[in-house]
Parts: structure tokens; sequence; C-alpha cells
């Protein structure tokens, strides 16, 4: 099928095109000689029909049928006259006054009684013929390759595309005023796209609708291409002249009856109006005054270079052209010297000192910008090398400072590992003979927490747990590691305090007696179990694990074990019965008498 160009005023009826534009919806911005390509930035087609396609097709197969019909009604009506006899006149049937003046209207009774279902599938059908895939393409006059390809719209009746900008292609595209339109369409029953349009657009003559699309008159003809412009909608009704259509280019409307004619009958044309002929009467009076003052200035300046100078003025100026009169013409040039040569040389001489003399100044602000360029990088290599050398200065301290932390820590620990020995010589835990998992500290026997330990002394329990508590307290404070559970160690009414669980919060009482004596049972109970979760946590964190957390003596024997054969400053080794490698030297401090006392004692022990 060849393409179809179609003009939304030819195709349309002339009641719709007769629509009226609403004035009160505003008025452009633009002028209409200003409108250019690059102020257009989306285009919208408005009651898409795609019969312009079909239409050369059916009315050549209307003409075909009605030249068989007229071939078969002439060979009966011979038949009819051979039957009849010559002579005879044919007896034309009567006809219905009317019938074929006017068109019957389409009846509407296949709907009644129809299910939902039907009429949905009709409806869908009745708007099918109308909806198609479109997209549209740009081309400037007499080229084909295109200026912008829109995206494709499936299935719409009133399409709108996707809007674009054409301030950023080239200058010479940007600025034109006339463009081809073309408008590419594809039905569900057709197999490829088809030209729907091909419209010339003339931008200074569009049609002015409005501020949005909302806002374009009631009755649009079909396929009605709106043009959304900077400021505004734009339509080609009434605008537009086609490049190729089948319908008939409709013939110019007459003018407006209220404009007036000339005496001869004849239309009288519309020229400029009073005002704007008064503008340029201004205008012209204006340039005219400007040339004038043009040419006095020249005059004077004229004679004032020839009184004040003479023929030096002339050598060094040169001459001064005249003004330019009405006509274009120029006046002629000043006579010039006879030592017009030298006086040009001496110039150009003149011109050359002094460009020589520029360039050196350039050329001494860019020796003083090396100079100081020079020095700043001096003094950047300078301050390098300083920086360079603190560096390798403080990576020497580094590692001064790196063999005293170890020298420190091997002291720490040897030190710890005394403290160790003198607590385990202080607060001696030793086991039970003959019973396995019973040990005494300092004499006093623990138990674990069982059934069997309640026949046991409370106040032996009390000593016991007091004890296990000073030591585990000590050992808090020399290992650094604080104890998620402080205790305050008192002998036998020795307490401990509990400040993380909630469910403290709620009753209200956090600190637990570590005695059974005078005490509710079950606090006696959380008491002891929170003493075992702090031995558990010092052991854990010299990585250690502890088997039964209900073994109090053993795991803090376990404890001070492990302390003791530490890697410290006084060498490997066990403890007092150990080894006879000696335990590192206790550190003096500020009281003195205490030291001496500890030297009389170690000297006197055998």
């Amino acid at each position: 099928m060849s393409p179809a160009s179609t003009n939304c005023s030819a195709e349309s009826s002339p009641s719709e095109v007769a629509a009226p534009v609403n004035r009160s919806l505003g008025r452009s911005r633009l002028l209409p000689y200003n409108r250019r390509l690059r102020h257009l930035h989306g285009i919208s087609i408005r009651n898409l029909d795609l019969s312009v396609l079909f239409r050369t097709d059916r009315e050549q197969g209307q003409k075909e049928r009605r030249q068989h019909q007229d071939r078969h009604d002439a060979r009966g009506s011979r038949d009819n006259l051979e039957q009849d006899g010559p002579g005879q006149k044919i007896q034309k049937p009567p006809q219905r006054p009317g019938l074929n003046q006017s068109r019957r209207r389409r009846s509407t009774l296949n709907w009644v009684g129809k299910s939902p279902q039907v009429r949905q599938r009709r409806l869908e059908q009745a708007t099918a013929s109308r909806m198609a895939d479109t997209w549209f393409s740009l081309h400037r006059i007499g080229v084909d390759e295109p200026i912008y390809v829109s995206e494709v719209v499936a299935l719409a009746m009133n399409p709108t595309y996707r809007f674009f900008d054409m301030a950023t292609v080239e200058p010479q595209v940007s600025r034109l005023e006339n463009v081809v339109l073309k408008v590419w369409a594809k039905s569900e029953t057709m197999m490829e796209y088809e030209m729907l349009v091909d419209q010339p657009l003339h931008l200074p003559s569009l049609q002015f609708v409005g501020k949005s699309a909302e806002d374009q008159p009631a009755l649009l003809p079909s396929n009605c291409l709106l043009l959304h412009l900077s400021d505004g909608v734009y339509s080609n009704i009434g605008r537009q002249t086609p490049q190729r259509s089948r319908a008939p280019s409709p013939s110019p409307s007459p003018l407006p009856s209220s404009w007036p004619r000339a005496a001869n009958g004849n239309e009288a044309r519309p020229t400029s109006s009073y005002d704007a002929l008064m503008r340029l009467s201004s205008l012209d009076e204006c340039i005219q005054d400007a040339v004038g003052t043009q040419e006095k200035l020249a005059a004077q300046i004229n004679s004032i270079l020839s009184r004040s100078g003479g023929k030096q003025s002339q050598e060094r100026y040169g001459s001064v052209y005249g003004a330019t009169n009405s006509g274009g013409s120029r006046a002629k040039k000043l006579d010039s010297s006879p030592l017009e040569p030298l006086a040009s040389l001496r110039r150009y001489v003149a011109a050359e000192k002094r460009q020589l003399s520029s360039r050196i100044n350039v050329r001494a602000s860019l020796v003083e910008s090396l100079k100081t360029r020079r020095e700043a990088m001096s003094q950047g290599r300078r301050v390098q090398e300083g920086a360079q050398e603190d560096l390798v200065n403080a990576g020497m301290k580094l590692r001064s400072c790196e063999l005293q932390l170890q020298k420190s820590r091997r002291g720490i620990r040897a030190q710890r590992r005394r403290i160790s020995e003198d607590l385990s010589w202080i607060y001696p835990v030793e086991p039970v003979p003959h019973k396995p998992l019973l040990f005494t500290i300092r004499d006093a026997v623990l138990q674990a927490l069982s059934d069997d330990s309640k026949g046991e002394d409370p106040a032996t329990t009390a000593a016991a747990i007091g004890y296990v508590c000073h030591v585990v307290h000590l050992l808090s404070c020399y290992l650094s590691v604080p104890l998620p559970y402080p205790a305050e160690p008192q002998l036998s009414t020795s307490s401990i305090r509990d400040d993380i669980s909630m469910m403290m919060m709620v009753q209200g009482q956090r600190t637990f007696p570590l005695y059974p004596k005078n005490s509710v049972q079950y606090r006696f109970d959380y008491a002891l179990f929170l003493l075992n979760k702090n031995i558990e946590f010092l052991t854990s964190r010299h990585g250690l694990k502890v088997l039964d957390l209900r073994q109090t003596l053993p795991n803090l024997k376990y404890l001070v074990c492990v302390l003791m054969s530490g890697d410290g400053g006084g060498g490997g080794g066990g403890g007092r019965n150990g080894p006879p490698a000696a335990p590192p030297r206790r550190l003096p401090g500020h009281v003195k008498g205490l030291l001496r006392d500890r030297l009389v004692a170690t000297q006197g022990s055998p």
C-alpha cells in the first residue's frame, strides 16, 4: 500500500474544523517570526484515524461494483425489451420517496439482551480499528535523513510521545522554521508500518491552542497534530497545506465581512497600522540624526588635527576618513605629505621598539617567576630532607621503644609470677588426702556447691569463701583484669555484687552474701555462682578453660599454678618447692623500713 498523507483540516468535517480557540487560555510568549525548531519539545496526535490508509482501495472497489451493476442493469433492460416487443415503454416500479435521500440510523437491536462479555468484546472490536502502534520522524525539507526519530507508542488512539530537546543539535538545524513531520502507524491487522501523515510544518504559521494539552478545544479533527513548544501547545488546524494529499485542497476562505472593501468591489487587503507607520517614521528620523552627528564629529576632528599639528600630526596619525553620507559614499582622503614613507618607517620603528620593550618586560617577569620557583623548590627540598632525617631518627627511637616495651612486658610477667608465688604461699590450696576433688585453703575445707555440702560448718565455709574472694580480688588487681562481678572481701562476711542481670533490677537487691549463716540459701548459692564466674573469667583471659564451674578451689589452684609457671625475667621454674631457680627480686618501694625487714628476714632464713 502506498504511503498516505493527511491534513487535519482537509480530512475532518466542517463542524470539526470550525472549533474556535478559547482566547481566555492565555497568549503565546513567542512571536510568530521567532518560532524555531529549538523551541519544539514534544508532539502529540489526537483522534487517530487509519481509514485514510484504506480509502483509495475502498473507493476503487466501490467504483468497480457500480460499473458491474450498471452493466447488469443494461443487460436486463435489453432482455425486457425483446420480450415485450418494440414500441412498449419500460414501466419502472414506484419508488418510495426519500428512500435514498438520507441514510437510515444504525440499529441498536443487536445490543439488546446481550451478556456483558459480548458487549465488552464488541466494544474492544470497535476500538481496535482506531488503535495502532505509531511513531514519528522529523526531516528537513528535501532531505531523507531524519533529524529525530521518536519511540513507538503501542496501541493508542491519542498517542503522546516523549519530550525531547532540539537545542543540542547543530545550529543550522535548530534555527529551522520549516520541517517535515512523518507519522508511521501499524494496526493489529497490518503486517508492516505505513506512513499515515507526511506533513510539512511552518512553525510561524501554527495556531496557539493553550498552555498545556488539557487546554485544547473540545472538538479536534482526525489525525490532529499538537506541537508542544516552550511557551505552550500549538496546532496546525486550518494552517498547513499537505505536501501530498488525496483529497482536493479546499478553496481559500473569504475575508470576514467586517473588513472594508475597495470602491470597485474588490476585497481590501490589510496593511500596517498607524502606530507601526509612526514608529518607522521616528526610527528613520533617529537614523538621519545619527548620520548627521557623525559627519559633524568627523569634520571637527579634521579641523582640530589640521590646526594643532599640521604636517606632523598628519604624518603621525594619517588622514581621517569622512563619515558616510546617505547614499553610502565616502569622503576623500586628506592630502598626504611627501615625507609619508619616512613617517611610516618611523612609526614602524616606534611600534617595534614598544613591542621589544614589552617583550623585555615579559622576559624579566618570567625570569623573576623562575627565580621564585627555584627558591621555593630548594626550600621544599630542605624541608623534605629534614623530614626524612626526622623519620630515620623516629624509626630508631621506635625500635628502642619497642625493645623497652618488650623488656617491660617481660618484667611485668616476671613480677606477676612472683606475686602468684607469694599468693600461693600466703593462701596455700592443698588437696585433702584420700578425698578426690576436695581442697583446703589455709586449712579451711570448701566443698563444691552440692547437696553434700549442707552438713559442713557454716563458719568454716564462710572463712574459706572469704579467702578465695580475697585471692580473686588481688589477682584481678595484679593482672589488670576488671571482674564482671565486683567482690568485697571481708573474711567471713564477704559479699559480691551483680550489676549486669536485668532480673536483679526488678528485685532491687544486687548485693549477695558469701556466707551461709543468717542469709537466704538461694542468695548464698547465687553469690557462690558469681564468684565461680569471676574465676572462670580470669582463667579465660589467659587462654585456659574451666571443666567444672562448681569446683571453686581446684579452678583457683589451676589458675595460680599457670601464673607461677610463666616465662618471667627470673627464668623458668616452679614454686617454692620447685627447682632451685629463684623468683625475680622484689622491686624496692618507697617504704624502706619494709624493705629492710624483708632483707633481714631473707638473710636470717636458712
